[in-house]
């Protein structure tokens, strides 16, 4: 088996989203990134719902987090053509950085 044949199969079975993505991309880069997402979206908040926080649930609120996320790692080209794969990201790097968008979120929602 080619190098190369043997690395899609592994990286096929793999299932943790988010090895996937560090075997790709740098744990920095990524976590630099997310601060990026984190800091736009929460300016975003303050500037369009700080009047009524209730017009943005915290479930959106991450999303949107995660959805800017993966558009600055540009993920569509580190990952496999599959069609699932773009909410298996937006679940994986959710949970992965679930308390700091919760934390960042209870804090807007006080000011």
């Amino acid at each position: 088996m080619k190098l190369q044949e043997h690395i899609r199969k592994v990286l096929r079975e793999e299932t943790n989203i988010i090895r996937k993505i560090l075997r790709r991309l740098p744990i920095e880069k990524m976590d630099y990134e997310f601060k990026s997402s984190l800091n736009y979206m929460s300016s975003i908040f303050l500037k369009n719902f700080k009047g009524n926080p209730r017009k943005l649930s915290e479930k959106e609120f991450k999303r949107m987090v995660i959805i800017d996320l993966i558009t600055l790692l540009d993920l569509r080209h580190h990952l496999p053509e599959d069609v699932e794969w773009y909410e298996d990201v937006v679940k994986g790097l959710t949970n992965h950085y679930e308390e700091r968008m919760s934390s960042m979120y209870k804090v807007l929602k006080k000011d």
